[in-house]
């Protein structure tokens, strides 16, 4: 059983526990994996044990970042092999193999983040959005990353993030339903553990950075924060977005809006143009509630003290 695109799940674990540890987010390199790996099949795919295996047996735990390695296998081939130019982004310390049930990798996920996941994806192709809940089990062929859970839906459901870029399925991510073996998603689950970002242990792993940061303020009295996540706690792999309130907001892919924070909830005025004109609508949301948005979740966040409900 050979699995394609089974490096970018393996790097995709390895970038999503490495942050969710507390160091930085950083784009690993798959193409250190398609190129050098020798245990696995190049663009032919591989298992992601096996790839992690070979990252520590190999490597020492040690993969390279993205930038100084790049991919270039797009077009199907496999690229010789150049560890030499690399940098070091991140370092494993152990491959985790969880048991093959769903409960077992829910909680691997909710412990460390993401899991790599194999599953029968033949019928993917034709997946346009919503939770896949009659997905055939014949044969594991495809690697996949399983980055959230919401186990209050009906039916409660797996978060997916594939690897046929954003204009397949729910922007990348597919929604499975959890607790049935869809896809066979629970027959083969891998995930890795990590060291701190600050030492490998042998002296040349990522350079020493200090230590970290304490968790980010919360919004200012005249501020309102969104913060994004991977799972229905807002708790998983979360980042924050903060606006200001009472002022206009434009947005990059146009339009804009103007936030406004009362006792319990958020007052949104959403307008058509830039600068606060055109057509509008309003709208009110929930605070300090995790809210599901389409493949992850997020919370309204304002200051404890309103100063700004106007």
């Amino acid at each position: 059983m050979r699995l394609p695109v089974g490096a970018f799940s393996t790097i995709g674990t390895i970038e999503g526990v490495w942050a969710a540890a507390g160091n930085p987010l950083t784009s690993l390199s798959e193409q250190e994996l398609v190129s050098c790996d020798e245990t696995n099949q190049g663009c032919n795919g591989g298992m992601m044990g096996d790839a992690i295996q070979w990252l520590l047996s190999a490597r020492g735990g040690k993969v390279l970042t993205e930038e100084s390695y790049p991919y270039t296998s797009g077009d199907g081939l496999t690229e010789d092999c150049q560890l030499d130019v690399g940098k070091v982004g991140a370092v494993i310390s152990g491959l985790v193999e969880v048991d093959a049930n769903e409960d077992a990798i829910a909680a691997q996920v909710a412990k460390s983040g993401p899991v790599s996941v194999a599953v029968d994806a033949s019928t993917w192709q034709l997946y346009t959005g919503g939770v896949l809940s009659t997905c055939v089990m014949e044969e594991l062929n495809h690697g996949v990353l399983i980055v959230g859970y919401n186990d209050d839906a009906n039916p409660p459901y797996w978060i997916i993030k594939n690897s046929w870029s954003s204009a397949w399925g729910e922007e990348g991510y597919i929604r499975i339903e959890k607790g049935t073996n869809q896809c066979g998603v629970q027959d083969y689950a891998v995930s890795v553990e990590v060291q701190d970002g600050n030492d490998d242990g042998s002296g040349s792993g990522p350079s020493p950075s200090p230590p970290p940061p304490p968790p980010p303020p919360g919004p200012g009295k005249n501020e309102f924060m969104v913060k994004t996540c991977y799972d229905s706690r807002c708790t998983l792999l979360c980042s924050n977005q903060t606006y200001p309130t009472g002022s206009c907001v434009n947005f990059k892919t146009g339009g804009s809006a103007i936030f406004r924070c009362t006792g319990s909830e958020v007052e949104e005025t959403i307008f058509s143009q830039k600068g606060c004109v055109g057509t509008s609508k309003s709208a009110r949301e929930p605070l300090n509630k995790c809210l599901e948005r389409f493949f992850s979740y997020y919370e309204n966040i304002c200051p404890s003290v309103n100063t700004n409900a106007n």
